[in-house]
């Protein structure tokens, strides 16, 4: 169901964990362009969609990898790290 890394989980379970308590279907939640994309399913409350919509936003300055602050790093793929994730990604 997700497709991204671990360190966005803090922003995709609360929006995991509202949709099952709602009955709203999670579609798919996925990294795209370096920041998180969560489709779900269209008979929920509108604070969910607007909850969905924030935790997007809060990608682009969480890194992926870990959950710290980050930001889009351009390089082949766009990711959202953090100065050490980034770093690790290159030397690997």
């Amino acid at each position: 169901m997700t497709e991204h890394g671990k360190g966005w989980n803090k922003l995709s379970e609360p929006i995991v964990e509202a949709c099952n308590q709602l009955g709203v279907p999670v579609l798919q939640i996925k990294e795209k362009f370096g920041g998180l994309r969560i489709y779900l399913g269209s008979n929920g409350p509108e604070w969910l969609y607007n909850l969905a919509d924030r935790m997007e936003d809060l990608s682009y300055t969480t890194c992926e990898n870990c959950g710290n602050a980050g930001k889009p790093k351009r390089g082949g793929w766009i990711k959202t790290l953090c100065e050490r994730c980034d770093k690790v990604e290159i030397n690997d």
